[in-house]
């Protein structure tokens, strides 16, 4: 529901997908829960208590409550963001929120020290260390190895965390193509 793989570290977002090989610079940021601006003070673990008028969701007038026991097991969250918020939510039309000082560090770290990047092209050991310490991840970046080196593409991701999965991100995804 959180689109996991917007917190991808260790492997390309889908978009990161895109940018993949290309002559763009492209940096990632982390999105978790406190970037999406909708219900924000909803409880994630409390059911929401459906009324008889709000029904299934399920358009058919056919006696099969298969569908109403889904739809009746979502949480405050849930309901706030998919049932009152519909297209709000989703992902690719929704806009997100990161704190001042994640921006302020991106500008720090990767646009005022190199105003012309054709006169200064920055080292990879610079911007990962610096990257790192913002929790950036370099995903696609052109820069030089040492101060003779001409620039070059570089990936850097983070390691795995051992509590995601590759099947979660993949699913995550395929759910959000879905809709």
């Amino acid at each position: 529901m959180y689109c996991r793989w917007t917190q991808l570290t260790h492997k390309p977002t889908p978009l990161g997908i895109i940018y993949d090989d290309t002559d763009l610079n492209h940096l990632t940021y982390p999105l978790y829960r406190d970037s999406v601006p909708l219900c924000q003070n909803v409880s994630n673990t409390e059911l929401h208590q459906f009324d008889e008028d709000e029904g299934s969701g399920d358009d058919d007038d056919d006696d099969d409550d298969d569908d109403d026991v889904d739809i009746r097991n979502e949480t405050e969250l849930e309901h706030c963001l998919l049932d009152t918020h519909g297209d709000d939510f989703r992902w690719d039309d929704r806009n997100f929120t990161v704190d001042v000082a994640m921006i302020d560090a991106f500008i720090r770290i990767f646009v005022a020290p190199y105003p012309d990047p054709t006169v200064r092209i920055p080292l990879c050991i610079e911007l990962l260390h610096n990257g790192e310490k913002s929790n950036f991840v370099l995903a696609n970046v052109w820069c030089r190895e040492n101060e003779t080196d001409y620039a070059s593409l570089h990936h850097y991701y983070l390691e795995k965390k051992a509590s995601s999965s590759d099947d979660e991100d993949n699913e995550e995804v395929e759910e959000h193509r879905r809709r």
